[in-house]
């Protein structure tokens, strides 16, 4: 090469290795010999290099001393990273099984619930049957169903009571003796008590009337009695009973219960709103006439 060449090649190697060490020019390089600053920079990533190499140093001696007294075996790895994988397995499957008991614990807590529960409704009616126990024992079983046939009849008879003192023109009073047994006061003649029998046709039927919009009076609870079926008696009585008794029946049915007569009186048939007749024929057969 030329001597210019090799001054050419120089050069270029000297601004390539300024531009490597951060130099845009050989001015910069120069003043750089001049910074305290950055003299100090470089001094303090000298320092800093020496102590890292310091420490490193040391762990080296000190995993040389380790290795010395274990040395590395190659299975040993392969060996622990079983171990690992069969941890990590097992580790899986106890999760699993810790998921099924805490499954099996919030079934069991539920049953618990359940059981609480149901030991609460056994507990109540287990209360319930001792309480009726002793009542049974105190009141035995027919008594006490009479007990409450005779409350009921007493009941009966005083709604009938209410009844009868319209029907009659507060002529008669029931009076319950015992179960089925009754007698009638007659207050038109000093009070006299006397049996049901001593009545008239009528005044049977008026009594019999009486205990019947008594019984569908009580009937207003679950079981309701709304349809009353009356065959016959409407002929022994007289016109203003007649007027009576019919005007109870009217009174009933307002309240919303069908009254369903059956009578030959055409006096009586006359006076209701609707009415279905029956005529036979001389065949044998009937026919039914509707009016309304």
């Amino acid at each position: 090469k030329t001597t210019n060449q090799k001054l050419k090649d120089t050069s270029d190697l000297y601004h390539k290795r300024l531009n490597e060490l951060g130099f845009n020019n050989p001015e910069e390089h120069n003043n750089a010999f001049r910074d305290d600053v950055k003299t100090q920079e470089i001094e303090n990533q000298i320092n800093t290099y020496t102590d890292q190499f310091q420490r490193l140093n040391v762990e080296i001696v000190a995993l040389r001393n380790q290795f010395k007294d274990n040395p590395y075996d190659p299975e040993l790895l392969s060996q622990l990273t079983e171990f690992a994988n069969e941890m990590a397995s097992e580790f899986q499957e106890k999760q699993q099984k810790i998921g099924a008991q805490q499954q099996i614990i919030a079934e069991l807590r539920e049953n618990l619930q359940k059981r609480e529960k149901i030991n609460n409704e056994l507990q109540a009616a287990k209360n319930e049957m001792e309480r009726w126990k002793r009542l049974q024992e105190v009141i035995p079983r027919n008594e006490l169903r009479d007990f409450a046939l005779d409350i009921t009849f007493q009941q009966v008879s005083r709604i009938a009571n209410e009844h009868l003192k319209y029907l009659t023109s507060e002529r008669y009073q029931l009076k319950v003796e015992t179960i089925g047994k009754l007698s009638v006061m007659d207050r038109w003649n000093a009070n006299e008590e006397r049996p049901v029998e001593t009545l008239s046709g009528g005044e049977s039927f008026l009594t019999s009337m009486a205990l019947a919009l008594a019984l569908s009076e009580l009937s207003q609870g679950r079981a309701q009695l709304n349809s009353l079926f009356l065959d016959e008696g409407f002929g022994t009585l007289d016109t203003e009973t007649l007027d009576v008794a019919i005007a109870a029946l009217e009174g009933l049915r307002m309240q919303g219960r069908s009254i369903f007569i059956i009578s030959h009186i055409q006096e009586l048939t006359r006076r209701l709103p609707v009415k279905i007749n029956v005529r036979k024929r001389g065949n044998g057969s009937s026919t039914i006439d509707y009016k309304c």
